[in-house]
């Protein structure tokens, strides 16, 4: 069973490190938000790929990624 916290905005670089693996395999997630990260002090896990998609825009990975510390910073709830 997977375990940890929702990300936050502290977990950015690590979630970044994630996300731009992902994106070395061609692969957009397409809904990066904070509830999609679990994290503990060894590993960040990113979850929920039902609208990834095999991309090799490099424009597309860079917007994804851009967007990724809003993401964290929004508490609502509402994201992705």
């Amino acid at each position: 069973k997977l375990q940890g916290r929702h990300a936050g905005v502290q977990d950015l670089a690590r979630c970044e490190d994630v996300v731009r693996k992902l994106h070395s395999l061609h692969i957009l997630h397409g809904n990066l938000n904070r509830h999609n990260f679990l994290v503990d002090e060894d590993q960040v896990v990113l979850i929920d790929f039902e609208t990834s998609a095999c991309s090799q825009d490099e424009e597309k990975k860079a917007e994804e990624l851009r967007g990724l510390k809003k993401e964290l910073l929004d508490d609502s709830g509402n994201s992705g």
